[in-house]
């Protein structure tokens, strides 16, 4: 299935690892329930997954605002990017009879979206903390 989430490395800021740690379990989750068209279970961990990335995007974005980081607006961009594609995935699945190849189309989108959070946006705005715990 396109869009598999891979285990993600430490980017050295414990909240936000545990954060990515999880987001990505639950992905995982999802992605095999997704292949075996477990509804009611894609259903449930959709709804984990919605409550743990907007948690996430809000402890961010507040840290971000206290630590007057330079690349705020365009972090908070990709966080509404990835909002409104979560939005996408929820309407997807909470079809009476969701479509599987929309549910997988939106899940890739999702899944491209989280691992550059977690890859590319978070560890620049983690360097940015440390380069000020200095």
């Amino acid at each position: 299935m396109a869009g598999r989430m891979q285990k993600v490395s430490p980017i050295g800021y414990d909240k936000i690892d545990t954060e990515h740690f999880t987001i990505v379990e639950v992905m995982a989750r999802i992605q095999t329930c997704i292949e075996s068209q477990e509804w009611g279970v894609v259903r449930v961990a959709s709804a984990r997954l919605i409550s743990e990335m907007m948690r996430h995007f809000e402890d961010e974005e507040q840290l971000m605002a206290l630590r007057s980081y330079p690349m705020i607006e365009q972090h908070q961009r990709n966080h509404d990017c990835a909002r409104a594609c979560l939005s996408r995935f929820e309407r997807e699945i909470d079809q009476t009879t969701p479509s599987e190849p929309a549910v997988r189309r939106c899940f890739g989108e999702l899944a491209k979206i989280i691992h550059h959070e977690i890859t590319d946006d978070d560890p620049r705005f983690v360097a940015h903390l440390k380069m000020l715990e200095r």
